[in-house]
């Protein structure tokens, strides 16, 4: 693209590529004739600076190395997939995803930190959805194994949750 367009900016990240859920590594490229390339590579450096941790040096080179390959993601989709009826059976509201590992159901009680208390209380790992601009919501990721989404399913329907 640089070649053809000189206002390219190209970015990309391998979080959901290679099924890297939680890490932070990818690129930024700017096209040096870019309009406000510099502005442009300069804010984003100081964002990585103030915002994120680099990815380790062995991280790198792993990635460097993976250039245009994928996992599956009929894995996600059937973790999703069981999540979602399992959660659905429960009696929780949600969007169902399609592009991503993690669910967003409405939490039974106002108070999304007290649930995901009582989430803590049952081994079920949940984080508030306030932190994520959705209060009254908890987040739970399936970027786990099928057995431990299977093993959390009965947890959400407690009859603390009626």
């Amino acid at each position: 693209m640089f070649d053809v367009y000189p206002h390219t900016i190209v970015l990309t990240s391998y979080s959901k590529e290679l099924s890297l859920a939680g890490e932070r590594i990818g690129y930024l490229a700017v096209h040096p004739q870019a309009e406000d390339a510099a502005m442009i590579a300069g804010a984003a450096g100081v964002t990585n600076t103030m915002m994120y941790v680099n990815a380790p040096a062995l991280f790198q080179q792993v990635v460097g190395e993976l250039q245009g390959v994928t996992v599956d993601i009929g894995i996600y989709k059937r973790r999703r997939d069981m999540f979602c009826e399992g959660l659905r059976a429960a009696g929780y509201e949600f969007d169902v995803p399609d592009g991503a590992f993690y669910l967003f159901p409405k939490s039974p009680i106002p108070d999304d930190f007290k649930f995901v208390k009582i989430l803590q209380e049952n081994k079920i790992l949940a984080v508030p959805g306030t932190g994520f601009g959705g209060p009254g919501h908890f987040r739970l990721s399936y970027a786990v194994p099928d057995k431990t989404i299977a093993g959390s399913l009965d947890g959400f329907k407690k009859p603390w949750l009626a």
